[in-house]
C-alpha cells in the first residue's frame, strides 16, 4: 500500500488576538507544515484576507507573523508553480504581491518570527515586515536562478535593508545564508535560540505596547513616504516572471527544490538505472562481447572500447560491437551475446564502493527506491538477486519492461507509478548522458554519479547534483526531507 500523498496546494493563515490593556496583538500564523508552510494560492488567499481584516481593527498595536511547526515558510509553493502557464504565472505572482504588500500596509509594527527556512516568496514577506526576529538556526535564501525563475515583487525591499552589493549577490548566486550572517549584513535585526524565541519577542511586544499608540501608527505612516514608489519596478518585475515561463527552465529546475526543501510528507522516492550506477558491470559485458565476436569470427575489442558502447540497452550495444569490427549484417549477433552474457552475469561484475551502506540507510529510513534501466529484466533481477540487492527495490523497469526504452521518459514514470510516488517527490539517480536525458524529459530531479559509463565531461551533462561516492551520495540523501533519520 502507498503512503497517503499530501495535497499540493493547501494550507491557511490563523489569526489569534491577545487582548492586553494597552491594546490587541495579533498574530497571523501561516498554518501548511505539511508543505514547511509553503505558499500557494490557499495561504495567499487567506493571508490577504487576514491581513485585510487586521488593517480595519482600530485597537490593534502590533502583528506577530510568524509560521507553524517550527518552519517560517519553504517560500513559494514550487509544486503549484511547476504546472503554471505564463498567464497562470502572472496570476500567481500578482496575487502574492497583493498579499505581501496587504501585510506590508499594515499601520501597526509588524515583526516577522523566523525560524527553519525562511525561503524566496518568504524572505520578501519577512522584508516587508518592521522587525525582524529570527532563530539561531534559521537559514534564508533566495533560490529563483536556481529554478528557472527571477526574483521579483517585494525582493525590491532588500537592497534597502542590506544593501545593494549584498542584495545582488543572493538573487544572481541564489545562494542560501545563515542566522548569523542574516544579522551581520541588515537583514533580521534580533537573533535569539529557540527556545528564547518568545522572550525575546515578549520583549520588543512591551516596548512597541509602551510607546503611544497614535504616534506609532503615525510614525509607521511617515515611515513609508520615506521609500519612495516601487509599483513600476514591481510591473515590470510581473512581467519578467510571466516571461520566464514562456522558457523550459522553471519546469525543469522546480523539481528538485520541491523534492529537497518543500516536503514534510514521506520519504522521497528513489530511482537508480543500473550499470554504471549501482554496478561496474563492464567487464563481463566485456566478456561476453568477445565471446560473440569469437562465435562469428570476428577480432576482440578492448574493456574500454566495450564500455564505450554501454547505455542505450544490449540491442543497441551489439550493434555497435557489430560496427566496430567491420560492420554488416549479423543476424545471430544478439543470440550470441545474450547466451554468453546470461551464463555468467555476476562473474566480474560488483556493486560499487558503499552502495550497499547507501541502500540499506534509505531503506531503514523508509525511502520507496526502483530500478529503471534498459538492460533487460530477466537479467537485471539476476544479477541484483546475485549480489544481494533486489531486497532493497520495490520495482524494477527493464529495458524490454515496456516498447520503448530511455531516453523515452516512459520507463521512469512507470517505475515511479510503480511506487504510488509523484513525480515531484522523485530523484532519479544516474551516471550517463541517456539518464540525464530521460530525467529531463521526465522533469525528474536527478542527480549524477560521476564516476559510471558516460562520453561527455560530467559538467557537460544537466543534473541537480553530481557525486563522485556513494558515500557521498549518502551525506548528500540524509539532508533530504525524511531521510536523515532510519524509522524504528
Amino acid at each position: 500500500m502507498s503512503a497517503p500523498r499530501t495535497p499540493i496546494d493547501g494550507g491557511t493563515v490563523r489569526i489569534d488576538r491577545v487582548m492586553d490593556p494597552r491594546g490587541t496583538v495579533a498574530t497571523l500564523t501561516i498554518d501548511h507544515p505539511a508543505r514547511r508552510n509553503a505558499i500557494g494560492p490557499a495561504v495567499i488567499s487567506a493571508l490577504t484576507d487576514a491581513a485585510r481584516t487586521l488593517a480595519r481593527e482600530d485597537d490593534l498595536r502590533a502583528v506577530v507573523l510568524r509560521g507553524a511547526g517550527g518552519v517560517f515558510s519553504a517560500g513559494a509553493n514550487v509544486k503549484v508553480m511547476s504546472g503554471l502557464d505564463p498567464a497562470g504565472a502572472r496570476a500567481f505572482i500578482t496575487a502574492l504581491h497583493h498579499a505581501i504588500d496587504a501585510v506590508r500596509r499594515l499601520p501597526v509594527p509588524v515583526i516577522a518570527v523566523l525560524e527553519g527556512r525562511c525561503y524566496g516568496a518568504a524572505m520578501e514577506l519577512a522584508a516587508a515586515c518592521d522587525m525582524r526576529l529570527a532563530s539561531t538556526a534559521m537559514i534564508a535564501g533566495m533560490p529563483e536562478v536556481r529554478v528557472g525563475l527571477p526574483s521579483v515583487i517585494e525582493a525590491c525591499l532588500l537592497p534597502r535593508l542590506i544593501g545593494w552589493g549584498k542584495t545582488s549577490e543572493l538573487l544572481l548566486t541564489g545562494r542560501d545564508i545563515r542566522a548569523g550572517e542574516a544579522e551581520r549584513i541588515g537583514f533580521v535585526e534580533r537573533l535569539a535560540p529557540a527556545e528564547a524565541l518568545d522572550d525575546a519577542l515578549a520583549d520588543w511586544i512591551d516596548m512597541v505596547l509602551a510607546a503611544a499608540p497614535h504616534a506609532v501608527r503615525a510614525q509607521k505612516a511617515v515611515m513609508a513616504g520615506w521609500e519612495g514608489d516601487d509599483a513600476p519596478g514591481i510591473r515590470a518585475s510581473i512581467a519578467a516572471f510571466e516571461a520566464a515561463y514562456r522558457t523550459p527552465e522553471p519546469q525543469l529546475g522546480m523539481a528538485a527544490f520541491a523534492v529537497t526543501a518543500q516536503s514534510d510528507g514521506p520519504p522521497p522516492a528513489v530511482i537508480f538505472d543500473l550499470d554504471g550506477t549501482l554496478i561496474h558491470s563492464a567487464p563481463d559485458l566485456h566478456a561476453a562481447a568477445n565471446v560473440m565476436l569469437a562465435g562469428l569470427g570476428r577480432p576482440a575489442l578492448t574493456l574500454e572500447q566495450v564500455t564505450g558502447f554501454i547505455g542505450n540497452g544490449v540491442p543497441v550495444l551489439v550493434e555497435r560491437c557489430i560496427a566496430a569490427t567491420g560492420g554488416g549484417s549479423e543476424p545471430m549477433a544478439l543470440s550470441r551475446f545474450s547466451d554468453a552474457y546470461d551464463a555468467a552475469p555476476t562473474a566480474l561484475t560488483r556493486a560499487y564502493p558503499g552502495v550497499v551502506g547507501m541502500l540499506e540507510h534509505l531503506a531503514a529510513a523508509g525511502a520507496r527506491m526502483a530500478i529503471c534501466t534498459n538492460k533487460p529484466e530477466g537479467p537485471t533481477r539476476r544479477i541484483l538477486s546475485d549480489l544481494g540487492l533486489e531486497r532493497y527495490f520495490e520495482a524494477i523497469v527493464g529495458g524490454d519492461s515496456l516498447p520503448v526504452r530511455k531516453p523515452d521518459p516512459a520507463p521512469l514514470l512507470h517505475a515511479i507509478e510503480a511506487l504510488g510516488a509523484e513525480l515531484s517527490e522523485t530523484l532519479y539517480i544516474g551516471d550517463s548522458e541517456t539518464d540525464a536525458e530521460t530525467a529531463r524529459r521526465a522533469r525528474c530531479a536527478f542527480w549524477l554519479f560521476t564516476q559510471g559509463y558516460r562520453h561527455r565531461p560530467a559538467m557537460d551533462l544537466p543534473a541537480d547534483r553530481r557525486f563522485d561516492t556513494f558515500d557521498g551520495a549518502l551525506a548528500m540523501l540524509k539532508t533530504l526531507p525524511g531521510l536523515g533519520q532510519v524509522r524504528p
